[in-house]
């Protein structure tokens, strides 16, 4: 459980910080994590939420991932906690997406969708497909978490 990250990325979305034009959910992401872990994680600071996904994958699939860090491929969103990153890659060519796990079963995020919008594309969705209230409001299949160190 990351607390840190889960308190930053609430505190950004309520306050409207970060990029509020749909599409930036991996620049809104890199600047919750680097506001807690400054630049250690910079490897990841790629263009596209899928390319920085695939790029966590692999390092967990060679066994380069940096020291504190856990990758799960495909977890069910009982297996994610506060503060994991999550990624769904899409397919090719397509950006993919993520998002931070956050409080109260929902998913911090940048989102192009316009449910649960707080600020600009700012917002949460409902990471349990059973408490969303329309198929808009859910999160969707999960296919890589990355599980920064606390703190």
């Amino acid at each position: 459980m990351n607390k840190a990250l889960d308190n930053e990325a609430r505190y950004r979305i309520d306050q409207g910080l970060g990029p509020l034009a749909k599409g930036q959910c991996q620049a809104w992401v890199r600047q919750c994590y680097e506001v807690v872990y400054g630049d250690r994680y910079e490897r990841y600071h790629l263009g596209t939420a899928r390319l920085a996904g695939q790029q966590w994958a692999a390092d967990a699939k060679a066994g380069h991932l940096p020291e504190g860090v856990v990758v799960v491929r495909n977890p069910t969103p009982e297996q994610t906690q506060l503060g994991d990153l999550l990624y769904k890659l899409g397919r090719p060519g397509e950006p993919g997406h993520v998002g931070i796990r956050v409080r109260g079963n929902l998913v911090g995020e940048n989102s192009s969708t316009r449910f649960g919008r707080v600020h600009g594309a700012l917002g949460y969705r409902y990471l349990l497909k059973g408490e969303a209230p329309t198929t808009a409001g859910w999160w969707g299949p999960i296919e890589v978490a990355v599980r920064l160190p606390a703190g």
